[in-house]
């Protein structure tokens, strides 16, 4: 009798089916995973450019400014006409997720008060079927828990 090494194609075969039955399985698992996460990831975004934006109105003592256009968002500060950027543009459409409302300012006054607002803000976040939100107070303070 001849000394065999390796496996025969059938073994190869039943592997290869087998692996790509688990695989299958899991796929739903893992785009859910995907999708919770970058739903994470834009609310912290979008949570942290709301909070640079007030923090530079205070630090600076000048108004400040978020927006949101299109599923992107950033912030400025200084007066009218001569504003800079406090945070470079975020772009959630890269992780597929979309922001309402869509065209939308804040604006801080150099205490840090959100100045246009009449109660709270509210920002909801959607990927796929999941939704989350990031709530602004007319003080100025973010809750990620709304």
């Amino acid at each position: 009798m001849r000394n065999r090494r390796g496996f025969s194609l059938p073994e190869l075969l039943v592997v290869l089916v087998i692996l790509g039955m688990v695989t299958r399985m899991a796929l739903p698992r893992i785009a859910y995973l995907r999708d919770r996460n970058a739903l994470r990831s834009a609310k912290m975004q979008v949570a942290s450019h709301i909070a640079t934006a007030r923090a530079a109105a205070i630090r600076r003592a000048q108004p400040s400014q978020f927006y949101t256009s299109s599923n992107s968002a950033w912030a400025t500060v200084g007066p009218d006409g001569a504003r800079s950027s406090v945070a470079g543009t975020m772009r959630l459409a890269n992780m597929r997720v979309a922001l309402s409302p869509s065209n939308d300012s804040i604006l801080f006054d150099a205490r840090g008060l959100a100045s246009n607002l009449s109660g709270s803000r509210v920002y909801r976040l959607t990927v796929n079927n999941m939704t989350d939100s990031v709530c602004v107070s007319k003080l100025g303070l973010i809750s990620r828990f709304c």
